[in-house]
């Protein structure tokens, strides 16, 4: 599979934007792999452009499962996995040159297993996250998380042991703001409905508290958005559980204090969106009955949001 990448000389920066941009699957929970293109592309330095940018073409071929591109550094991060004739997979991660599109090291690869690697983000100051999902007769039975600190090292330098129980909780999302050492965590038990946040420092495995989620329309069904504000160190969440026609409800989780606030969002519908400028405190969400996008100013909240369509 081919990402297509922005030249940094092409790029318009924006004040504010609000852009999520999949490839293949970018969850942290990705479990699969389908079969992928089987011609494996040249990783030469100079990469055949597309629009206003460059393909990267993945080593082996296989589906995407997550990635990154170091904003203040030199390097992209990548997983892929690439079915084989007899069922198992063949999975890799990878670092890449943004301004080339050429590959530049194969950190770590496996064949003839049912595991997954998922990249989960670049965090911090350059340090890369990934996910490995250990997988018995179909099902994910365990994760581990290993880093690249930093991701121009290009290799696994040491793992990153959150506080959650693997046996009873679900990591769902982890959202960073780079340059910010913080990162916002979020977590489900697998019994029910209980969903936490915490804060953590990736590449030195420091947490922060652990802070439950007490309003039910972030606890349970399906997980809220979450984003993260580095210049505030909170987590926002997003979510309207009533679709279709229900408002969102927002929240600002403290990591530091564990204070949790919530004020009412704008738009109808699922939250299928959120991120944060941590620079300007302006979030914008996007709904999905009305297809709009929403900002809002985090520190005045409901009163200076607005709404477009």
């Amino acid at each position: 599979m081919k990402l297509s990448l922005l030249s940094p000389r092409s790029v318009v920066v924006l004040t504010f934007s609000c852009l999520m941009v999949i490839a293949g699957s970018t969850g942290a929970e990705a479990q699969s792999s389908t079969d992928a293109s089987a011609a494996l592309a040249s990783t030469e330095a100079s990469q055949p452009q597309v629009g206003l940018g460059f393909v990267v073409q993945d080593m082996f071929g296989g589906q995407i499962f997550g990635y990154d591109v170091d904003r203040d550094g030199t390097e992209g991060l990548f997983s892929e996995a690439m079915s084989l004739p007899d069922g198992n997979l063949r999975i890799a991660t990878e670092t890449f040159n943004p301004n080339t599109g050429a590959i530049i090291a194969v950190v770590e690869q496996q064949s003839e297993t049912q595991d997954n690697f998922v990249t989960l983000g670049i965090f911090g100051m350059h340090t890369g996250l990934r996910q490995d999902q250990h997988v018995q007769n179909g099902y994910v039975v365990s994760r581990t998380y290993n880093t690249l600190s930093p991701v121009q090292g290009n290799k696994i330098t040491r793992p990153w042991l959150p506080p959650i129980d693997n046996s009873k909780e679900l990591f769902e999302d982890i959202e960073g703001d780079q340059g910010h050492q913080n990162v916002a965590v979020m977590a489900s038990s697998f019994s029910c409905c209980g969903r936490e946040v915490f804060g953590a420092t990736v590449a030195t495995n420091l947490s922060g508290p652990i802070i439950q989620l007490q309003d039910p329309i972030f606890t349970g069904g399906v997980p809220p958005q979450i984003a993260y504000d580095g210049a505030t160190n909170q987590a926002v969440l997003a979510q309207a559980q009533g679709a279709p026609y229900s408002t969102p409800e927002i929240a600002l989780v403290d990591l530091t204090t564990r204070n949790i606030t919530e004020f009412a969002g704008l738009g109808d519908g699922f939250v299928n969106g959120l991120a944060v400028d941590s620079n300007t405190g302006i979030a914008c969400a996007t709904t999905e009955t009305d297809n709009s996008a929403e900002f809002y100013n985090l520190a005045t909240r409901p009163a200076s949001s607005s709404h477009y369509r």
